[in-house]
């Protein structure tokens, strides 16, 4: 709040300056501050209340009841005419009788408005009690600067946070985010006596006027800086906790919600973690119990970002996998939505290769099931669109084609921000993972992939032996 005062003798007013005087029933200025603003002010004669010339009058000697009534249109056109400066005098403290002390409070609400500047007399009154604490170095220095209690200090310029002016925090526990918690140091209570601006993060403010109230012990520092009891540190809320932040008890972290935590940020039970809100967490960001890993919702999770149970790899919604983002159960490979795969990509059961959406396959991108030969020795050529080709599965994989394969991820990352009500309630590990891998079939995404090739690429598939349009429309929904 910045402090506008009223100057002590006002003998000229510049152009949008307005001088408030106290006046009578009649208007009669005939004496006093009323007469000079009659004569250089041009107030009219006969105007008791409200705007005449460079004034605005208020009628004093008719009693307080009346005073106070005429307080409200004064502020309201103040308010209207926020462009120009309203000087409000000691109205009614000269031949009417009354003391600052009567009068000021009418004029409470006149704080808050920027163009209305009071007496020093009404301000003292009426400012708010802004206390704090302040840390000092052990020899009473702040910024090379020396402090004694009971003295105060004044700071001339700009007021800005963290640059310039005096500073203390409303809160005691504050202080300590830029004051190292060490008993060595010395904290005082003090007293902004003038302007305060205030940090919009906590309650950091700085003042031009500071007052040394008085020095705490490290006691009192510790009952200041905490709301809790038993505490060895700060800003706790919890009870025996000798870290920060804790509102639970028994902590030896920070910011812990629960209990017995020697981690960060935790809202469970007895973890070594941080940000975990289940139980026995090791690592981070979990809301399951028995968690190794990170972000995991499930339980016995040594992997990250799991939301099943005992996966030991990353991004798995199933249980048991030992690959990544799998959504079914039981994956020794990556990127499978069904169980038992120890391939990837694959969306059926049971299949050792890749791309596969039937069961129990061992080559690559068939959508039948129980595609393999048997009793076979040497390399056998592979079949190609249901036909015998001359390619072994050696060259394939080192054709163009099976290397644009390897690009068709039937996993689709969905962030958080575009999730749907739908996708949120079926996918309960949304929050902690920021999202979900979408399963996706292998025809939508070889198409999203296909639309964006180059037409070389393109024709690497059109060159594969026996290649059918048909059938390979019927697999990538491609259509030729």
């Amino acid at each position: 709040m910045k402090k506008r005062i009223t100057p002590p003798e006002i003998k000229k007013l510049k152009k949008g300056e307005y001088i408030v005087f106290g006046s009578n029933s009649k208007g009669d200025h005939a004496g006093g501050l009323a007469a000079y603003c009659k004569k250089h002010f041009k107030a009219k004669q006969g105007t008791a209340r409200g705007l005449t010339g460079q004034c605005y009058a208020i009628d004093t000697m008719s009693g307080l009841k009346v005073i106070k009534e005429q307080i409200e249109p004064f502020l309201t056109t103040a308010k209207v005419m926020n462009e120009k400066i309203f000087y409000v005098t000691l109205i009614g403290c000269g031949i009417a009788g009354y003391t600052p002390e009567q009068i000021a409070p009418l004029f409470k609400d006149a704080l808050e408005i920027e163009n209305i500047y009071l007496p020093k007399e009404f301000y003292d009154i009426l400012r708010p009690i802004v206390r704090g604490y302040k840390i000092f170095n052990s020899d009473f220095t702040c910024r090379a600067h020396k402090y004694e209690v009971g003295k105060e200090y004044k700071h001339k310029g700009e007021l800005k946070i963290c640059n310039s002016g005096l500073h203390f925090c409303l809160k005691a526990s504050h202080c300590f985010s830029y004051y190292a918690f060490d008993k060595r140091n010395i904290v005082c209570e003090v007293e902004a006596l003038g302007d305060v601006v205030y940090h919009t993060e906590d309650s950091k403010a700085a003042t031009n006027h500071i007052k040394i109230l008085r020095q705490l012990t490290w006691e009192e520092v510790l009952q200041v800086a905490n709301e809790g009891s038993d505490n060895t540190g700060h800003s706790n809320t919890g009870y025996s906790n000798t870290g920060y932040w804790n509102t639970g008890d028994r902590n030896t972290g920070y910011s812990n919600t629960g209990y017995s935590n020697t981690g960060y940020s935790n809202t469970g039970y007895s973890n070594t973690g941080y940000s975990n809100t289940g139980n026995w967490n090791t690592g981070y960001s979990n809301t399951g119990n028995r968690n190794t890993g990170n972000w995991n919702t499930g339980y016995s999770n040594t992997g990250n970002r799991n939301t099943g149970d005992w996966n030991t790899g990353d991004w798995n919604t199933g249980d048991w996998n030992t690959g990544y983002s799998n959504t079914g159960n039981r994956n020794t490979g990556n990127r499978n939505t069904g169980n038992w795969n120890t391939g990837n990509w694959n969306t059926g059961y049971s299949n050792t290769g890749n791309w596969n959406t039937g069961n129990r396959n061992t080559g690559y991108s068939n959508t039948g099931n129980r595609n393999t030969g048997a009793f076979c020795t040497g390399e056998k050529y592979m079949t190609f669109f249901n036909k015998p080709s001359k390619m072994t599965e050696e060259d394939f994989k080192k054709s163009t084609a099976y290397s644009l394969l390897c690009q068709v991820d039937t996993k689709m990352w969905i962030q958080e921000s575009v999730m749907t009500d739908q996708e949120k309630e079926e996918n309960k590990g949304w929050k902690i993972n920021e999202g979900y891998y979408k399963s996706i079939s292998f025809a939508e995404a070889f198409k999203t992939k296909w639309d964006n090739w180059s037409e070389n690429n393109r024709e690497a598939f059109k060159s594969l032996p026996n290649f059918d349009k048909e059938i390979f429309e019927l697999i990538t929904s491609v259509k030729i």
